[in-house]
């Protein structure tokens, strides 16, 4: 059984720092799936994965280390780890991504100057659109 340090520390302390290092974790994973060569390609997000095989491989060794330190830091300061939901977490994206749609109608689009004729009854729908999709993926997570 590992020692806890600094019984003292408050629980404020404790979950500022569980966050902090729940935030840097959940970059670290997408550093190593790049470093494990993610190459994600769609219609508007292409990403291109030109890390070498040394950079890879520095990369994921540098990550490992970092866990190590996480886990003493757990185990030492008795932090918590966070788990996060994928349904909450696509509820909560759906909700951010609602105002991007909503962004893209002639209305808001109006604030970057005058708009080509007829370009509002092109593109709302098409907003309009998506969002209802949005809508769809959200109904589908918070279905149990």
């Amino acid at each position: 059984m590992k020692t806890r340090l600094f019984p003292d520390l408050s629980d404020n302390h404790r979950r500022s720092l569980s966050t902090t290092l729940a935030l840097v974790d959940e970059a670290l994973c997408e550093f190593e799936q790049w470093a494990r060569g993610r190459e994600q390609q769609s219609v508007f997000y292409c990403e291109t994965n030109s890390l070498d095989e040394g950079q890879r491989r520095e990369i994921l060794i540098q990550i490992e280390r970092i866990r190590e330190v996480f886990a003493e830091l757990k185990d030492s300061l008795n932090l918590r780890a966070s788990t996060r939901d994928a349904a909450n977490s696509i509820w909560g994206q759906c909700s951010c991504l609602w105002v991007n749609f909503e962004e893209m109608k002639g209305r808001h689009l109006k604030r970057y100057g005058n708009l080509p004729a007829d370009f509002d009854e092109y593109i709302d729908p098409k907003a309009s659109l998506m969002i209802g999709m949005l809508d769809r993926i959200l109904a589908a997570v918070k279905r149990k």
